[in-house]
């Protein structure tokens, strides 16, 4: 954990998060407008927004998709495996630039803040790849799958809610920081 903390860390730079927020910008336009219309499927039936679904919503979904919404809703997820990759990282990212600004760097605590958003990461690829695991053996089940991907949906919002916490938290921090040393001139 402590190498991929400090990889992040030096990472952590105005110009590398510019560079990932525009990169989100251009996988999250090509995940919302279906590659711009390349893919055709019914968004009303997308489980990627659901915090939780259960065994049953998830068959479901496959079954009202149909042949041509379970074409579309993989080939939307070629972007968005690009999209989580950036979307994630970003706020090890940030909590890394905060607790360097904060001059916070260098215990167990943090290196473990800085890398805990990337289990949202590991989450969200493997939602994904469970959704895309039935999609390419419809009608067939793979009943396990099925059933735990609802779980690591909900585990996905959990971190990133958590994390979103935590960011807010550290800004917070800085900004009664900041407050003490303009107080103290």
């Amino acid at each position: 954990m402590k190498k991929l903390s400090d990889l992040i860390k030096r990472n952590a730079n105005t110009k590398i998060i510019l560079i990932y927020l525009l990169l989100i910008a251009v996988f999250g336009t090509l995940i919302m407008t279906k590659l711009f219309g390349l893919f055709e499927f019914n968004s009303d039936l997308s489980l990627d927004p659901l915090l939780y679904y259960s065994k049953d919503t998830f068959y479901n979904t496959l079954m009202l998709l149909g042949k041509d919404g379970r074409a579309g809703y993989l080939g939307t997820h070629i972007p968005d495996y690009f999209f989580m990759f950036f979307f994630h990282p970003i706020f090890s990212l940030l909590i890394a630039a905060l607790l360097i600004s904060l001059k916070k760097t260098e215990t167990k605590l943090y290196d473990f803040l800085i890398v805990f958003p990337l289990f949202a990461l590991l989450f969200d690829f493997l939602e994904n790849l469970f959704m895309d695991i039935h999609i390419l053996i419809y009608p067939d089940e793979i009943q396990v799958l099925g059933s735990i991907s609802g779980y690591v949906t909900m585990l996905k919002f959990i971190v990133i809610n958590i994390t979103l916490a935590i960011i807010i938290s550290l800004c917070i921090i800085k900004l009664i920081q900041k407050t003490k040393s303009l107080n103290k001139q």
